[in-house]
């Protein structure tokens, strides 16, 4: 399906408004015709001789075709009634561009939302290994920036296509029905304002997919540099930095500065043109005038047509430009939406039968390899059995994979070969939210939502009721500092949670793992880098929650691995050894 193809058939959802939108638009369109029709009939009525009292109201070739009598009026009833028709017909003209403004420029912002709805939907079921390929900027950029430039092709070329193409049309039909062969010769002009516009729009696609991809670098290199401003201002990388941006904004200037001149360039094009059309067309008038074939009051009225006519085509030639800039945007919202999500059901075991054999909490690992995108192997030949309500550590130097290796169970990742079972389903056969639904994950850093600190909670389970979340934050000590802040549990946390502490922050986390109550929990060294009072409630909520489930815990110190029931040791991607947690000494 074509790129504007598809961008139509979201909004043919809104076809009831765009039903109004075009029907007020061929109405403004037939209103166009005003002000030439009066030109015509005040010259041939100042023209006309003193004994006859009556014009006719169309122009000659359709007083021959219709020949009615009725179609005329008298002078005197004419200078009555021309102001008063003056007022009504740009009465009725405001009325109606605001009608179709209004709906077209409606049906733009809600193609935008549902695409963006759609994109924001789609970006959550990719896996992480595809979403990394490119920087979280980037995507930002195309959810933003894009989809602007799509809202605005929708707002003003569908206007302009159809609201200039309805006036074309009835002053083109206006100038037919005054001097027919005239018309015909003129039409030659047209095909002059299209043909130079199509081929530097095909510039102006490649240039705006090019702008679009360097607004979202910079868009993600701005980001970066606040999300990471602590780094930067304590190692003094202010200069690097600016210098980095600077480059980076040149080469988005370069590519606007080539946009606006493509842009520039269509103006006076279609300018020269249209004089070009409209020199003939007043050269042709004044010869068909002078032999008696028009009457003056025609020629009038038909040089002002001619007039009118050229803004219509040359907006609608400006059109095509603008169009391939929308293109260009939608190309890369569109190649999001046509990444298929790399994780799905691949067995064809589309459910759970038996949540019990979940909730068993068995998990095993069988010849599990693993590798990221142009990397060596991290994970190679893994084969573990964790028994229900077992508790396992996992300890290494960084960077053996062992944050890799849990991240494996709620399928964040796919092995590059080998499977795991829970519960003797493999995983591959389950349903994704099912899968995640029995995991909860605790990390060193944990990042909080821009929300309260009752939404943060609820995330775990977003049904439960207030008192389960309250249980919930009593457990996990969140209550002892949450009665503290001024809004309580109605307290903003700030983005990424850093209105609050580390300890808070993790403790809020806890809280999020005890009201989703999942029988595996992976936790990965989440008592390190806190002061000891934090630390202390921090280890008493997970003594709790580790209770009748099954656990894996990433450490780093022998106290978190006093309480477990084996250590599994990763070194070079492999398990070196199993052994008692009494076996077992952190250095």
């Amino acid at each position: 399906m074509g790129t504007l193809t598809r961008l139509l058939s979201y909004g043919k959802r809104y076809w009831f408004q765009f039903g109004i939108a075009f029907s007020s638009m061929i109405l403004a369109g037939f209103i166009s015709l005003f002000p030439p029709w009066v030109v015509k009939i005040t010259v041939d009525g100042l023209n006309m001789p003193n004994d006859h009292g009556r014009i006719f109201l169309l122009p000659k070739q359709l007083k021959v075709w219709i020949g009615s009598p009725s179609m005329s009026i008298h002078v005197d009833e004419l200078l009555k009634l021309i102001p008063i028709l003056i007022v009504s017909a740009y009465f009725l003209d405001g009325l109606l561009r605001f009608i179709h403004q209004f709906f077209i420029k409606y049906i733009g912002i809600s193609t935008v939302r549902d695409i963006r709805n759609d994109l924001h939907e789609h970006l959550q079921k990719l896996s992480l290994s595809q979403v990394t390929k490119e920087t979280s900027g980037s995507y930002v950029s195309r959810v933003t920036n894009d989809l602007v430039a799509v809202q605005s092709w929708v707002a003003e070329t569908i206007t302009t296509i159809f609201n200039d193409s309805s006036k074309a049309i009835f002053l083109f039909t206006w100038l037919f029905s005054v001097n027919w062969s005239l018309t015909l010769t003129a039409g030659v002009v047209i095909p002059l304002f299209v043909i130079p516009v199509v081929n530097l729009a095909k510039r102006l696609r490649k240039l705006s997919r090019k702008g679009q991809e360097n607004i979202g670098h910079l868009s993600g290199y701005i980001q970066e540099s606040l999300q990471n401003l602590k780094l930067v201002q304590a190692y003094n990388l202010e200069p690097i930095r600016d210098k980095q941006f600077q480059s980076k904004n040149s080469k988005l200037f370069s590519t606007l500065k080539k946009t606006i001149m493509i842009e520039a360039m269509i103006s006076p094009i279609t300018g020269l043109v249209g004089a070009c059309g409209v020199a003939f067309v007043f050269w042709c008038g004044m010869k068909s005038v002078a032999s008696t074939q028009i009457t003056l009051g025609d020629f009038s009225s038909y040089f002002l047509s001619t007039v009118l006519l050229y803004e219509p085509i040359k907006r609608i030639s400006r059109v095509w430009s603008t169009l391939q800039q929308a293109l260009g945007a939608s190309e890369r919202v569109f190649e999001i939406l046509d990444l298929k999500p790399s994780l799905h059901v691949e067995i064809g075991y589309k459910g759970i039968d038996s949540k019990q054999s979940l909730q068993k909490g068995h998990i095993l690992f069988k010849s599990i390899y693993f590798s990221y995108p142009s990397s060596r192997d991290i994970l190679k030949n893994i084969n573990l059995e964790i028994n229900p309500n077992e508790k396992v550590a996992l300890v290494g130097p960084s960077g053996v994979g062992k944050t890799t290796l849990v991240s494996l169970i709620p399928r964040f990742y796919d092995p590059s070969e080998g499977s795991i079972e829970i519960g003797g389903i493999d995983i591959k056969a389950m349903d994704l939210h099912r899968l995640r639904s029995q995991v909860s994950l605790v990390i060193q850093e944990q990042v909080l939502f821009n929300c309260s600190v009752k939404e943060n909670i609820l995330f775990g389970k977003s049904s439960a009721t207030e008192k389960e979340m309250i249980e919930a934050a009593k457990k996990a000590h969140v209550i002892e500092f949450v009665e503290k802040l001024q809004d309580g549990f109605d307290t903003i946390v700030g983005e990424q949670g850093m209105k609050l502490s580390g300890g808070q922050r993790q403790r809020i986390a806890l809280a999020r793992a005890f009201l989703k109550d999942a029988p595996i929990l992976i936790l990965d060294e989440p008592t390190s880098h806190l002061d000891n009072e934090s630390e202390k409630y921090i280890q008493e909520a997970i003594n709790e929650l580790v209770k009748n489930r099954t656990v894996i815990i990433i450490a780093h110190r022998q106290s978190t691995i006093d309480s477990v029931d084996k250590v599994i040791t990763l070194e070079d991607g492999e398990i070196k050894s199993i052994s008692l947690q009494e076996q077992v000494v952190l250095h």
